[in-house]
């Protein structure tokens, strides 16, 4: 996931105006087992601690059953800001046919 997730690592200082001081990372494969022949892993989380001692939580996957989804949230003393794919509410499904808003799929019940 290096070359995801060294966009989102950038990104994130970027958008702090802090630099990393410490990180930690855990990953598997959870998707296709062939990335372990190259060292590498479809499914990591990582914590990064900034200089102004903030906490930066980054998870991500090669792949989501209901597609590509990217969104952040950075909560502070003075509120939250989230940003990302627009909703139209506040319900949202995810699953193998996408992201459904406003509605649940009638297959579940």
């Amino acid at each position: 996931m290096k070359e995801k997730g060294t966009h989102l690592f950038e990104f994130a200082t970027c958008i702090s105006g802090a630099e990393p001081i410490e990180v930690y990372a855990a990953g598997s494969c959870l998707i296709d087992k062939i990335y372990e022949k190259f060292g590498e892993v479809d499914t990591p989380s990582i914590i990064i601690r900034l200089d102004n001692d903030a906490l930066v939580n980054l998870e991500f996957s090669r792949r989501a059953i209901y597609g590509q989804d990217e969104w952040m949230e950075v909560a502070g003393s003075e509120g939250m800001l989230q940003c990302g794919r627009k909703k139209t509410s506040s319900m949202l499904q995810y699953t193998k046919s996408g992201i459904l808003m406003d509605r649940i799929n009638s297959q579940w019940y």
